[in-house]
């Protein structure tokens, strides 16, 4: 009754038509298995109600009070490296997308309209530096460090302290039909506008895990299991998600998605009435 699907964010306005997002990306991407140096760029923007939640701190936060806002979803560029091991090592620097979890802020790789409580309350963007280490053939070794989740530096980030990401991926397992990915990130994220000086050393930390597997040429199953705690409000939130993905035709598929999310304290799932009150909630300043 109140227009608000509480517990979702990109499709949190019920009984509403909705221009969620105009996408525009220009880009040069890297070839990972390049024997050679190789240098590439992101650069992308959104418009629309999505924006509201995609804001970098410090970026077109404010620029307009309306339900329909812009954002920079990823603006970096990247190298990839041929030294040191055997598959070289790929980097990127700016403002990109979290290598965390299942699903992505890009609809173009995404099963569903709607999105899973793992994706609506983890980690959506960072601004750093991040490598990963094509150790082998079958093991990737991630680092990256950054200003924290939907962060930038000075007045765009919400505490005065660096975080960062650690990970291993595992490819090509089972006869190439098995890929696993562990990531967790951590530092403090809480917003000295809300809680002082504390924020500066109260840790958060998103643990990750997705396993892909393809069954048959036509099915493909997934599973992302998550965990979040946060140290100074006592909070935990545990998610497990299950997909399944069959192709009907080479341009139809039958998707499923299953889950099963517990936010101990209620304070990960949040709703945003408001159309700054995402980006005034991730600053400390009521919402």
């Amino acid at each position: 009754a109140d227009g608000v699907n509480y517990g979702r964010l990109f499709d949190d306005k019920s009984n509403s038509v909705l221009l969620n997002g105009v996408q525009l990306t220009i880009q040069r991407p890297i070839d990972p298995a390049s024997a050679t140096w190789d240098v590439g760029f992101m650069l992308q923007g959104t418009y629309g109600s999505d924006a509201r939640y995609t804001h970098y701190l410090g970026e077109f936060g404010y620029l307009t009070h309306d339900r329909y806002q812009f954002s920079i979803l990823q603006a970096y560029g990247s190298l990839h490296a041929p030294v040191l091991a055997a598959g070289g090592i790929d980097f990127k620097l700016g403002q990109f997308a979290t290598p965390i979890g299942f699903e992505t802020i890009d609809p173009a790789t995404n099963l569903f309209y709607s999105h899973s409580y793992n994706f609506n309350f983890g980690p959506f963007q960072h601004t750093g530096l991040q490598g990963v280490v094509h150790l082998s053939p079958t093991i990737d070794l991630w680092g990256q460090v950054d200003t924290g989740l939907s962060t930038t530096f000075d007045g765009g980030d919400n505490n005065a302290r660096p975080a960062g990401l650690v990970g291993v991926g595992l490819n090509n397992l089972l006869n190439n039909k098995l890929t696993v990915l562990w990531l967790t990130h951590l530092g403090p994220e809480d917003a000295t506008n809300a809680i002082g000086r504390e924020a500066n050393h109260s840790m958060r930390y998103e643990s990750d895990l997705v396993a892909t597997y393809k069954a048959t040429d036509k099915l493909t199953l997934s599973t992302e299991a998550q965990w979040q705690h946060d140290d100074f409000y006592g909070a935990d939130s545990y998610g497990l998600a299950g997909y399944a993905s069959y192709a009907l035709t080479p341009t139809l598929a039958a998707n499923f998605r299953g889950e099963i999310y517990r936010d101990n304290a209620g304070f990960f799932v949040v709703a945003n009435p408001g159309n700054l009150d995402a980006i005034r909630a991730l600053n400390g300043l009521p919402s």
